[in-house]
This record gives C-alpha cells, structure tokens and sequence, in this order.
C-alpha cells in the first residue's frame, strides 16, 4: 500500500489522527495537490421544546454555509421535520480554508477552468454534551445517509429507522457521536469539470459541495449544496453539545502554484480502503466496544483476505460451478 493510500484509510477512519494531515485521494486524478486539514468549532443548543439538531453539507470555500445548527429560540419539536431554513437556528462555516466561493467558481478570469479546484479528501464531526451535569440525559443519534442522499426536511423517526444510525447517551464514559463523510462515486472523487454543469446554480454547488451530487438543500435555498449528514440531540431545553468538525482536503488550478506537494496513484488500494469502509457501520453495531481504529483494521483484514489469490480462486470456482 502505498502512502498516499494509507494516508487516505487513516483520514476516513481516524480523521483527527496527526497521521492524516496531508491525506490525498489515491485515484487517477493524481496531478500534486494542495493538501490542507481545517478544523471549526460551535455549540448546539436544545430548543425551547426539548429537541436540537445540526445538518451537514461539507464546503470547499471558507465563506460557504456548511453547517446549519439550532439555537436556544428553536422551538419545534421531534415530529417536526429537520431543516435548513427556519427561525431558530445559525450557519457556520469553515473558515479556515484557503479559498472563496468566488475563486472555485470563478471561470472569467481563467476561461472554463475555475482558479482554484478542489475535493474532500474526508470530513468528520463528534458532538459531546457540554450542559450542566444536572442536566446532562436524553440521546444523541448521527446518521450519514450512505448514498449521499439529501436528508433535508426528514423527521427523527424516519432517521432513526435507517439500520446505519447511530444512537447514544450522553454519560460521561460514553464515545462522542461522530461521523465520518468520504467520496463514495467517482464523481465525489475527481476534481470538477464545471463545463458540465447545466447552469449557474449547479456550477456553484457542484464547485464548493462536492458530496451533494450538484443538488441544492431545499428550492429556497439555492448557494447551498444536499445535506447528507446530520445529528439530533434530545434533552433539556437549554443544554449544549460541543461539536468538533475536521476535514482534509486538496486542490489543484493556478492558486495553488507552489503549494502543491506530489500523489501517487494506488488505484488498487483504494479499492480495498473502499471495501472495508463500507463495511464499518455494520462491523461497528456488532462489535460496539472496539475503537474505530481496531473496527478498521478488522475490516481491512477482512478486504485483503477476500482479494487473495485463495479467495479469487474459490471465487471462479464458484462462477464456474454457477455458468456450467
């Protein structure tokens, strides 16, 4: 496996290890890049009637709405849909990242290539309740939809029937409730090619969010791309989680000249990271006591058996068996 590689299995699975700063994408796109880790911090608040929630859409830009939270004046609760528009909630960003909107977007200066493109290597979130200790109960639940699909305006109930949820309580020996979010198409992985993009709005969203799959969050608002992820958080009305967010990206274009550092191109072991991390969630559930860290590593032992010499032959036998 080569570096590259490792770097990019390290950044999915263990995203706030040291070890996965400078992670890069390990695919056929593997002109140097650009490698930056950001990292921002908010706190969510419960609302006036017991329920808070923070939805997703991870950003290239520094100046692009990434995360929609609740305040302390959210006043709906659990059987009302989750969305990004409405009172009682806040936007951030993260605004540590090296470029705007305008700059990925921008195809004037340059002819059709922006200055500056980008991917998301990964990003992560942990949320851990951070209210009075008299207060601290109620659940956390996180949930990445794994297709990527837009979890906007869905209800706790359809979220917690989804086999991938995450559910927790807040006690103090308890893990955070995270999530991890990384390319799952070939599209999520390759920088964009905005010529494709039908119009302006889909250019912008398919430019700064690339896990969105060029759709926007609701029909209002159009400079924001699909939520895929989001987190719930039921308790007192009042109390807070600390939510924590990571994300390790590349770019590449005329801005980044004399930034770049090189990649390599494992496309085989990119295949297998991508086997075993489609097995995590479900590892995870039965195996609740490992680290995401051993749960990886059992389900990369798992991947490397089943692409051995051993395991391919038992595989054309069984084709063999099935066709004649």
């Amino acid at each position: 496996m080569s570096p590259c590689a490792a770097k990019y299995a390290i950044a999915c699975t263990l995203p706030w290890s040291a070890a996965a700063q400078g992670a890069c994408i390990p695919n056929k796109a593997a002109r140097p890049s650009q490698k930056t880790t950001t990292f921002t911090r908010f706190d969510v608040t419960i609302g006036t009637l017991g329920i808070g929630f923070v939805e997703y859409s991870p950003c290239l830009a520094n100046d692009g709405s990434a995360f929609r939270y609740t305040t302390a004046a959210y006043a709906s609760d659990d059987s009302v849909a989750f969305t990004w528009v409405g009172s009682g909630k806040a936007t951030a960003q993260m605004s540590n990242l090296p470029y705007t909107t305008a700059q990925l977007n921008d195809t004037a200066t340059s002819g059709s290539i922006p200055q500056v493109q980008g991917r998301i290597v990964s990003f992560s979130a942990t949320a851990k309740f951070n209210g009075t200790e008299l207060n601290r109960g109620g659940s956390a639940v996180c949930f990445t939809d794994p297709g990527h699909e837009n979890l906007n305006a869905q209800t706790l109930a359809q979220i917690l029937s989804r086999a991938e949820a995450s559910y927790e309580v807040p006690n103090s020996d308890r893990d955070e409730c995270s999530l991890v979010l990384f390319g799952i198409s070939e599209q999520e992985m390759v920088y964009p090619d905005l010529n494709f993009a039908p119009d302006a709005i889909t250019a912008n969203i398919m430019a700064c969010f690339p896990f969105a799959d060029g759709n926007i969050v609701d029909s209002t608002t159009t400079t924001v791309g699909a939520v895929p992820a989001i987190m719930i958080f039921k308790g007192v009305a009042g109390q807070t989680y600390h939510v924590e967010c990571v994300q390790h990206s590349e770019f590449i274009g005329i801005l980044t000249e004399g930034k770049t550092t090189p990649n390599i191109v494992d496309e085989p072991s990119l295949g297998r990271v991508q086997g075993a991390l489609s097995r995590v969630p479900q590892k995870k559930r039965e195996k609740s006591h490992l680290s995401a860290g051993r749960v990886m590593a059992e389900c990369l032992r798992e991947t490397w058996q089943e692409l051995s010499p051993v395991a391919f032959d038992a595989g054309r036998m069984m084709l063999a068996a099935a066709l004649f």
